[in-house]
C-alpha cells in the first residue's frame, strides 16, 4: 500500500471523527440555549427531518446501493437485498414490541430525565402533559433501548461505509468514496444529535454521540485490515447482508420510533409534515448527486473479474 494512500486514509479517520463529534453535538448545544416551550418545538420539528433523512438514507441510499451489490455478487431470483430488509425491519419490530415489551413505561411516562443539572439556563426539563389529544402517546424517552438501537443501526452503516474506504487499494478509487461520506456525514450526524437529545438520556448523550463518531473511522482501519484477510468479492457480500439489514432497522426507527412519536401530537403537525419531507428530499438528493460509495468497489472488483 503506498504511503500516500496510508496517509489520506489516516486524514480521512480524523475528518470522519470530528465532522461526526461536531455536527452530532450541534443540536445539544442550540436546544440548551433555547427557553422550554421553544426548545421542544424546535426539537419535535427537527426530529421530523430527522425522520425523513433516516427514511431515505434506509430506503434509497442503504437498500438501494446493497440491492446493487447483492444482486450481482449473488446472482439468482431470490431478491436478497429486499428479504433482509424486511427482515431487518421485522426484527426491530419484535425486539421492541414483544420481547422488551414489559420495559415501556406506563404511568410513569411524564418523568423526564435533564440533559444537564443546574438553575436557569440549564438543559432541564420538568414533568410534561400535552394538551388534550396528545397523551395518549408513548414517549421515546419510555424506551430505554431505542437509543442503543439507533446507535446499533447508525454504527452498522457508518462502520460499512468506513470499510469501504479502508478496502480501497488506490487513491483515485478512494477520493470519491471519501467525498461521498463526507457530504452527508454532517447532516446524518445533526439528525442523529436531534434524536439523542429528543430522548433525554442526560449524560448518556455524549458518551453515544462519542460511540457514533468513532464507528466510521475504525471501518476505515477495519477494511484495511480485512483486505489482507479476505477475498474482495467477500467484503462486498457481507457489506452487502449488513446493509440490507441495517436499511430495514433504519426504516423501522424512522417510522414506528419517530414519525410515530412525533405526528402523535396535534401541535406543528403540518410544519412536521414539512420538514419530514425536506428531510427526506435532501438525503435523496445527496444519495443521486454525489458518488455512491460502493460504486467504485464494485466497478473495480468487475474489472478484476
Amino acid at each position: 500500500m503506498a504511503l500516500s494512500l496510508v496517509g489520506l486514509k489516516v486524514t480521512l479517520f480524523f475528518s470522519f471523527l470530528v465532522e461526526a463529534l461536531l455536527f452530532g453535538l450541534l443540536p445539544f448545544f442550540l436546544a440548551n440555549k433555547l427557553k422550554a416551550t421553544t426548545r421542544d418545538r424546535f426539537l419535535g420539528i427537527s426530529n421530523a427531518f430527522a425522520a425523513g433523512l433516516f427514511l431515505s438514507a434506509g430506503f434509497i441510499h442503504l437498500l438501494g446501493e446493497t440491492h446493487q451489490i447483492l444482486s450481482e455478487e449473488l446472482p439468482g431470483t431470490l431478491p436478497t437485498a429486499l428479504f433482509l430488509s424486511s427482515f431487518g425491519f421485522l426484527c426491530t419490530f419484535f425486539f421492541e414490541k414483544v420481547f422488551f415489551a414489559n420495559y415501556h413505561s406506563h404511568g410513569d411516562a411524564q418523568e423526564k430525565v435533564p440533559l444537564t443539572k443546574g438553575e436557569g439556563g440549564s438543559y432541564g426539563t420538568t414533568p410534561h402533559t400535552d394538551s388534550q389529544g396528545d397523551n395518549n402517546h408513548s414517549n421515546s424517552a419510555s424506551h430505554p433501548w431505542v437509543p442503543y438501537m439507533l446507535m446499533i443501526v447508525l454504527s452498522a452503516h457508518s462502520i460499512i461505509s468506513g470499510i469501504a474506504i479502508g478496502v480501497q487499494s488506490n487513491i483515485d478509487g478512494t477520493i470519491p468514496l471519501a467525498i461521498a461520506i463526507l457530504t452527508h456525514k454532517w447532516i446524518e450526524a445533526i439528525a442523529v444529535g436531534v434524536s439523542l437529545v429528543r430522548m433525554e438520556l442526560g449524560r448518556r448523550f455524549f458518551l453515544l454521540i462519542s460511540i457514533y463518531a468513532i464507528m466510521e473511522p475504525l471501518g476505515v482501519v477495519g477494511g484495511s485490515v480485512l483486505t489482507l484477510f479476505v477475498p474482495r468479492n467477500a467484503t462486498l457480500i457481507i457489506e452487502g447482508i449488513a446493509g440490507a439489514i441495517a436499511s430495514g432497522t433504519f426504516i423501522y426507527v424512522a417510522t414506528i420510533d419517530i414519525m410515530m412519536e412525533e405526528f402523535s401530537k396535534s401541535r406543528d403537525k403540518y410544519l412536521k409534515t414539512l420538514f419530514c419531507i425536506l428531510g427526506y428530499g435532501l438525503m435523496t438528493a445527496l444519495v443521486f448527486a454525489v458518488p455512491h460509495e460502493h460504486d467504485e468497489d464494485t466497478h473495480a472488483f468487475s474489472l478484476v473479474q
